[in-house]
């Protein structure tokens, strides 16, 4: 489903660093904890940035479902489990999708 009203960011970053210190997710709440790797996106808004972190078992449950309910954009960060909820979609639902649904990141590691 195609949100006509969507707006973009003016700049966006991604990266999956190493965490060298503790960071908190923003999906789902859990400490990600240094060495472990985490989806790190930095969008710029009406001049103001915004970065958010992510563990990668949410990042990856957000791919699978913005696939499953064919989103054209994924969720707005810190809304994962409501919008799961919402279209009435669990976790589990969602770990059982065939491997299509599965995106493959590289990691980085600097």
């Amino acid at each position: 489903m195609e949100d006509p009203d969507a707006v973009a960011p003016s700049c966006m970053t991604q990266a999956n660093p190493k965490a060298r210190k503790q960071h908190r997710c923003c999906e789902c709440g859990r400490t990600i904890e240094p060495g472990e790797h985490y989806l790190r996106v930095t969008e710029v808004w009406d001049h103001d940035p915004c970065t958010f972190k992510t563990c990668t078992e949410c990042a990856d449950l957000g791919s699978r479902f913005r696939r499953y309910v064919e989103y054209a954009y994924n969720p707005p960060f810190g809304c994962l489990f409501a919008c799961m909820n919402e279209d009435s979609v669990t976790k589990e639902q969602l770990l059982a999708l065939p491997e299509k649904y599965i995106v493959t990141e590289k990691t980085d590691d600097s």
